[in-house]
C-alpha cells in the first residue's frame, strides 16, 4: 500500500519512539506559521507528554480572513494561537527566557517537512523547567 503523508509532527509510534529513545522530554518550539504547523506541533508535543515550550516571539502568523469574511490580524491569530496553547499543551515562554535556561546540551532537530524546528532537551540537559 501507499504511504499517506501526514501533516501531524511527532504522531507516528515510530517517530515518538525514536525521540525518546534519545532521552528527550522537553521541546522548545518556534517556526511559522503558529495557527498552522506551530499550533499542530505543540499540542502534539503536549498529548505526548512531552515539556513543551512555546517561544511566543520566534513564532509568527499572517492575517486571515474568516469563513463569514470578517478580517483578522496576524498579531490577533498568534495570540489566539498563545491563549488556546497556553497550560494545556505548553509553557508560553520567550526567546530570552529559553537563553537564560540554555545551558549549551540542546540539539537541534527538524519537525520532517514543517517549517518548525525543534530544540530538545534531554535527561541530562539543561533545566527548562521549574519542576525539571
Amino acid at each position: 500500500p501507499s504511504r499517506v503523508p501526514t501533516r501531524i509532527p511527532y504522531s507516528s509510534h515510530l517517530a515518538t519512539t525514536a525521540v525518546r529513545s534519545v532521552g528527550v522530554v522537553a521541546l522548545v518550539i518556534v517556526g511559522g506559521t503558529s495557527n498552522h504547523c506551530v499550533e499542530t506541533s505543540t499540542r502534539m508535543a503536549g498529548n505526548l507528554g512531552f515539556d513543551a515550550k512555546l517561544v511566543r516571539d520566534a513564532t509568527w502568523a499572517f492575517d486571515l480572513t474568516g469563513p463569514d469574511g470578517e478580517q483578522h490580524t496576524a498579531e490577533d491569530v498568534h495570540a489566539m494561537t498563545l491563549a488556546n496553547l497556553s497550560g494545556e499543551f505548553a509553557e508560553i515562554v520567550t526567546t530570552a527566557e529559553v537563553i537564560d535556561r540554555l545551558d549549551g546540551t540542546w540539539r537541534r532537530i527538524s519537525a520532517g517537512d514543517a517549517a518548525d524546528v525543534a530544540y530538545v532537551a534531554t535527561r541530562s540537559g539543561p533545566k527548562i523547567s521549574d519542576s525539571s
